[in-house]
């Protein structure tokens, strides 16, 4: 016959019981410290000084290749797109302007 092996909790229980008090304080202070240290990335992860700093070098990461060299292929195309908003807006006001 096999015997139930015991709950969670009494296992916990168990365990608990046969550590020191010195080695349950040792694993509390180490807790609170890894704690401390997780508390302290979120926070800084959280900024928002730090948060628009990744936006910023994520965007300058997709316009400069591994090696730091301009990638002209990305910069042509942001150049063509802002010509084609500047030559809408003006073919824009030229016909608003001859209609007025």
């Amino acid at each position: 016959m096999s015997q139930a092996l015991p709950s969670g909790k009494h296992r916990a229980d168990v365990s608990a019981a046969a550590q020191s008090p010195q080695k349950l304080e040792h694993d509390i202070e180490a807790t609170r410290e890894r704690l401390a240290s997780t508390l302290d990335q979120l926070l800084y992860r959280a900024r928002p000084r730090t948060i628009i700093q990744r936006k910023v070098d994520h965007t300058k990461a997709q316009f400069v290749d591994d090696e730091g060299n301009p990638r002209q292929d990305k910069i042509a195309t942001v150049a063509a797109a802002a010509l084609g908003v500047v030559v809408f807006f003006v073919v824009v006001r030229t016909i608003s302007s001859r209609r007025a």
